[in-house]
């Protein structure tokens, strides 16, 4: 089996970006409601574009809003409350090394994306990064892992989609790629490991990458 090419997902995957995340919506739970948000109904949203997580949590209040109590809360923080996961840069080399197309598919803004990515000096290693900005459709919907394919001039069924959310997954699965599951965030529970987007693979550090893209090339 022929791979070409890898399409990642961001916070969580490459960027370890969870406290960061779960600090600001409790931010905007105790401005909006005057309590702490249930933190496990929080990190089941990671992975949501964040107005269509906004809608969920707060359907009664003006959508702008919310989103700006959010975004407020990182202003000034955001770079110094990201970091990136060991082994990540050292994974992006290797695959590199072997020639393949990298993209990153994200529900985050374009902004943040490139400030984090720049950060971290990791924009040389993608030709193409898809954000939430880029599509009206998100993650499970296929249509951002698409336009990744596109930009790559590459077939789904010689990609494998990685991230650490059931979205990610459902997103991957419905372009025709190959999934793989990033499970050192531990965003996903193991019912959703066998439900309907169920990953392909799941792996526990970012170097079992490179272990799994072996396995598929070895298929026949």
């Amino acid at each position: 089996m022929k791979i070409s090419a890898v399409l990642f997902d961001f916070d969580g995957t490459l960027l370890d970006s969870s406290e960061m995340i779960l600090n600001s919506w409790q931010h905007a739970f105790r401005t909006i409601t005057g309590s702490e948000g249930d933190e496990a109904m929080i990190l089941s949203s990671y992975g949501e574009p964040l107005e269509a997580t906004m809608k969920k949590f707060f359907p009664n209040e003006p959508l702008h809003e919310c989103v700006e109590i959010y975004r407020d809360y990182q202003r000034g923080r955001f770079l110094d409350m990201i970091k990136i996961f060991p082994n990540t840069i050292e994974l992006l080399e290797n695959l590199r090394k072997r020639r393949l197309h990298l993209a990153i598919v994200t529900s985050r803004i374009t902004r943040t994306t490139h400030l984090a990515l720049g950060k971290f000096d990791m924009e040389k290693y993608f030709e193409k990064v898809v954000t939430c900005d880029d599509t009206d459709k998100h993650k499970p919907d296929p249509e951002p892992a698409r336009i990744a394919l596109e930009a790559l001039g590459v077939a789904a069924d010689e990609v494998v989609m990685i991230g650490d959310s059931i979205f990610d997954m459902g997103c991957g699965r419905n372009a025709g790629t190959t999934t793989v599951l990033a499970d050192w965030d531990h965003i996903v529970s193991d019912e959703d490991k066998k439900g309907e987007y169920a990953p392909d693979f799941v792996i526990s550090e970012p170097l079992e990458l490179l272990k799994v893209l072996d396995a598929l090339e070895a298929e026949k």
